[in-house]
């Protein structure tokens, strides 16, 4: 029977960064591909997080926009690059690194959202709240060393944070504003389905990681690769994460009538990622060359 050309999976190599120290494991073998990195291919696909944060980051330096996202951008960077380091070594402590910027990036967003339009003292409530929550968190974690624990509080507070942005979709946008409505549901649907479709097959990986590995080795390397269910994690969750960061940028713009400033861009729904840019020429005070409305000086053109 014709078979594809590949590469027969070995018995491992030396283990370059030392023994095990994560509190966790995946069912990628370990050392399989190199003596240089634990688990490659869950590794590499954190190169999603690394692409879409540097976007990110580089599309608010260049359109000037809130600080708080900019920041946000570059949490979800160190998400990348911790998971990598620990996918790469299985230390425990590029596990936290890791787990706790996660954990970190919802907390921005809870300030992001929960702090918008609200007093400077409130803030600085907010603020420390929110870094005594992080402070918390990484110690009960660390002292429980339960996985579970940090998957169910970065749920719990992902959810609460969601439900209030989309709360004021629907109070403060959907009637009155349909078209950024539909932009937003379209974004968070998405975003969803992502994340949905990145839980479901982590969970494969892992109930079923015997029969994966046995299947992976028949059929050899580079085609096993594609039955490594918690790279896909990598790839969807870095999808859905960029969504919602874009998503919140975008909200706050339309909740602040900033929409003569900023314009959404989004040419496809499946073969692009959306993007909220400066509108060019748009000099504040005055608005853009495309038309301006002699009272507050906005375009008459929406976002």
């Amino acid at each position: 029977m014709w078979k594809l050309p590949a590469i027969a999976y070995g018995d491992g190599n030396y283990p370059m960064w030392g023994p095990v120290t994560s509190t966790i494991n995946w069912c990628e073998e370990d050392y399989i591909v190199t003596t240089y990195c634990a688990e490659l291919i869950n590794s590499l696909t954190n190169l999603m997080f690394v692409y879409v944060s540097g976007k990110g980051i580089w599309n608010c330096i260049k359109h000037s926009h809130d600080s708080v996202f900019l920041i946000t951008w570059i949490s979800f960077l160190i998400v990348g690059l911790g998971s990598f380091l620990f996918h790469s070594t299985l230390w425990y402590s590029m596990q936290l690194v890791d787990e706790l910027s996660m954990i970190n990036t919802t907390l921005i967003m809870w300030f992001a959202t929960f702090g918008h339009k609200q007093s400077k003292r409130f803030n600085w409530i907010l603020a420390l709240f929110l870094i005594s929550v992080l402070i918390i968190v990484a110690s009960v974690y660390h002292y429980l060393g339960d996985p579970v624990f940090h998957q169910n509080v970065y749920a719990i507070l992902t959810i609460i944070v969601i439900g209030r942005s989309w709360y004021q979709v629907h109070t403060r946008v959907k009637e009155t504003l349909p078209e950024h409505y539909r932009n937003m549901r379209d974004m968070v649907l998405l975003g969803l389905a992502s994340v949905g479709a990145a839980f479901i097959l982590w969970n494969l990986d892992t109930v079923f990681c015997g029969h994966l590995r046995d299947v992976r080795r028949k059929i050899g390397m580079p085609w096993g690769f594609a039955l490594e269910g918690h790279a896909h994690w990598h790839l969807l969750t870095g999808l859905g994460g960029y969504f919602y960061i874009t998503y919140g940028l975008y909200l706050r713009y339309v909740l602040d009538q900033r929409t003569d400033e900023y314009v959404f861009i989004w040419p496809s729904r499946f073969t692009s990622l959306p993007c909220v840019r400066r509108r060019s020429g748009f000099v504040e005070g005055i608005g853009s060359a495309n038309g301006v409305n002699g009272a507050n000086g906005a375009s008459k053109k929406n976002l």
